[in-house]
């Protein structure tokens, strides 16, 4: 199963600001070392980033997930997806706001880990028919055993 996340050529922000472009780059970075770590830790680590934070709106991680892509060949495959998501959500807390972060698997068979972003209960730039089944989230708020 592929999903058609590609961003055409001619439809790519080219026109990024020179700051945005560090933004998204740094981002990026980021992404690829969070890629790395045990789910647990992964989620501690988000925990602790989208403290303190307003969340996102739908046109925000839009604008962020953009970006992501109009800066990063490799972040536009199917098995890119942890990564592309870290990264969109990493360039939101860059620019002080957090969407959700999702980790689970497609509901369609076959079945397969895929992570995304989210605001509300709305995917951000994911197919419309694709369903999409939680196993883990990590949305704007207080963190775990603190209150307000």
């Amino acid at each position: 199963m592929t999903l058609p996340i590609m961003i055409p050529w001619e439809k790519r922000d080219r026109n990024r600001s020179l700051p945005l472009r560090v933004r998204t780059r740094l981002a990026i970075a980021g992404a690829w070392l969070l890629a790395r770590l045990p789910a647990l830790r992964l989620r501690r680590v988000l925990e602790r980033l989208c403290h303190g934070v307003r969340p996102s709106t739908f046109d925000e991680a839009t604008a962020a997930r953009r970006s992501v892509l109009s800066a990063s060949m490799p972040l536009h495959g199917w098995h890119a997806c942890l990564a592309r998501s870290l990264a969109i959500a990493l360039l939101c807390r860059i620019e002080g706001h957090w969407p959700t972060w999702c980790s689970g698997v497609t509901a369609s068979p076959p079945p397969r880990p895929h992570s995304w972003i989210q605001v509300g209960d709305r995917p951000v730039g994911e197919p419309e028919d694709l369903k999409l089944a939680l196993l883990m989230t990590v949305p704007n708020g207080p963190r775990r055993g603190t209150s307000g």
